[in-house]
């Protein structure tokens, strides 16, 4: 496989999403389905610029779009290596103006993340692993360093948009809230998924977890929180890959307090 340039490849990610970021709308009393449809209108240019630019430095590569969610798996299941790109992960806090969103990009081969980009545009931070080479944040290596308790812990979800055909993640993320609430020194949720798992590969969160089964979502940062030494795995504790539902990350030695607290009898009951 062709080697990469990865300054080059930072630099790409990093022009585009800083223009988007000039493009984030002001709040102004739009419906959700006209601001959801400029977010899909802006990453679709995003997504066409980043895949021309790539292609044309590595014609091998494939590209799968985000937007197309499980059939773009199968669109691209032939292909032994292909770029997975999100250009506005945390679409709400976009549209709100808020920060707290991220772009994603992130390297297939053979059916592993090998490389993967998150790049926070307010706070200009670049986010970056390789399979087996570590995870970086602009630059300097990743070593967070564990809480001794759960109970110190400072962990993350994301809420799914109810309205969205997620009732059922949206009620099982209720139930393991109500579960671990009482066990950690705080929750909170802040917006991109990729941007939380780079936060716990940096040390900044001690856990996040999520339900359902946006996986290109959590591709990026779990290549990221891997490499930092952190554990990820799926929800029910199986190796984190492509086709996994639900994702956990944190320390180690708090995983399994983390992995039992979350859970609930409630959690695996159908709606």
């Amino acid at each position: 496989m062709k080697s990469l340039d990865l300054s080059q490849i930072e630099s790409l990610l990093k022009n585009i999403t800083d223009r988007l970021h000039t493009k984030m709308p002001k709040p102004a009393g739009k419906r959700a389905s006209e601001l959801i449809d400029l977010v899909r209108l802006l990453s679709t240019s995003a997504d066409e610029e980043l895949r021309i630019y790539l292609k044309t430095l590595y014609p091998d590569f494939g590209w799968r779009n985000t937007e197309l969610g499980n059939a773009a798996l199968k669109q691209t299941s032939h292909e032994s290596t292909y770029w997975i790109y999100d250009p506005i992960d945390g679409a709400y806090h976009f549209v709100q103006g808020m920060p707290m969103w991220s772009s994603s990009l992130a390297l297939i081969h053979n059916g592993e993340t090998i490389r993967s980009f998150v790049y926070d545009p307010a706070t200009k931070e670049m986010f970056s692993a390789g399979l087996g080479d570590g995870a970086y944040l602009n630059g300097i290596a990743l070593h967070p360093i564990s809480k001794a308790m759960l109970s110190d812990a400072v962990v993350a979800t994301a809420l799914p948009p109810y309205q969205n055909q997620a009732a059922h993640e949206y009620r099982k993320t209720l139930a393991s809230l109500q579960s671990i609430g009482p066990e950690v020194f705080i929750v909170r949720m802040m917006a991109a998924a990729s941007l939380q798992l780079a936060y716990v590969a940096a040390g900044r969160l001690d856990a996040f977890w999520e339900y359902g089964s946006d996986v290109d979502d959590w591709l990026a940062g779990a290549l990221l929180v891997n490499e930092s030494g952190v554990k990820v795995t799926d929800s029910h504790g199986e190796v984190f890959c492509l086709t996994s539902g639900g994702i956990i990350a944190t320390h180690p030695n708090l995983y399994d307090a983390f992995s039992k607290a979350i859970a609930s009898p409630s959690n695996d009951q159908p709606i």
